[in-house]
């Protein structure tokens, strides 16, 4: 159990320091969008990414449950 939330933890914080940082910076200094909605648009986009992420591998069922 503790693995898992450690893994939870792990990846919900890289994604969220290094996804919305990143795309921060992409909408607001290349695309040129004003830095309050570039952050919503980033706070959205990383939402979305980590719930496929947890879905499809933190959360992943084993072979042997049902």
């Amino acid at each position: 159990f503790l693995v898992f939330y450690f893994l939870f933890c792990f990846i919900s914080g890289m994604a969220d320091y290094v996804g919305n940082l990143s795309l921060l910076w992409f909408f607001t200094q290349i695309v040129g969008i004003y830095y309050l909605i570039s952050n919503l648009l980033a706070i959205g986009i990383v939402m979305l990414l980590k719930f496929v992420i947890h879905d499809r591998w933190t959360f992943k069922k084993s072979p042997t449950s049902k």
